[in-house]
């Protein structure tokens, strides 16, 4: 449970920076995008039984078609706020996205390289203080057999990424106490 929720970070910046643009949409054109969904409710978040909304928002430019061997790049930035009652803790991402198929057929079995430079998470409290910080460069490799997922192969990071250092369980660790559920 854990790991799922803080792939959120992750898999965010994927489904954002459109990792799963399907192959036969590829534009050599910028497109430019803007996401600003309304509050979500986690009404069991990080398995302490306790509602927590969520709001997401991002902008940026996806390239679909982008030079250098890439399936595909983006740059964008956003934000993802968690309140609970009178507390809220934001998190904030930007920085360039890039998918990278790294070996394989990406007909059959193949494998991609999702990597994020910049900032894939900050979370700090509504009135100031950094909670926690990853920033640099993480590349998350991950095995497709066509377009059907196989499995997770592993990580590699440079710079300061302790959720990825706790094995993602940072977010549920530090989350519900900042939020003030006890």
């Amino acid at each position: 449970m854990r790991r799922s929720v803080l792939l959120v970070g992750g898999a965010a910046c994927a489904i954002v920076f459109g990792a799963v643009a399907p192959a036969e949409a590829k534009s050599p054109e910028p497109t430019p995008f803007s996401i600003n969904d309304p509050t979500d409710t986690d009404p069991d978040f990080c398995g302490t039984g306790e509602a927590v909304d969520i709001t997401f928002s991002a902008k940026g430019v996806d390239f679909l078609s982008p030079n250098g061997g890439l399936e595909f790049a983006s740059v964008g930035h956003g934000t993802v706020t968690y309140t609970y009652g009178e507390n809220t803790v934001i998190q904030h991402f930007a920085g360039l996205f890039t998918d990278e198929i790294v070996s394989g057929d990406p007909e059959g079995v193949h494998v991609h390289a999702f990597t994020n430079v910049g900032l894939p998470e900050q979370f700090r409290l509504q009135g100031g203080g950094v909670i926690t910080l990853d920033a640099g460069t993480i590349t998350f490799f991950v095995r497709f057999n066509g377009d059907e997922f196989v499995s997770d192969e592993g990580f590699t990071f440079n710079g300061p990424h302790p959720q990825a250092e706790s094995d993602f369980t940072l977010f549920c660790d530090v989350m519900p106490e900042a939020l003030g559920i006890t």
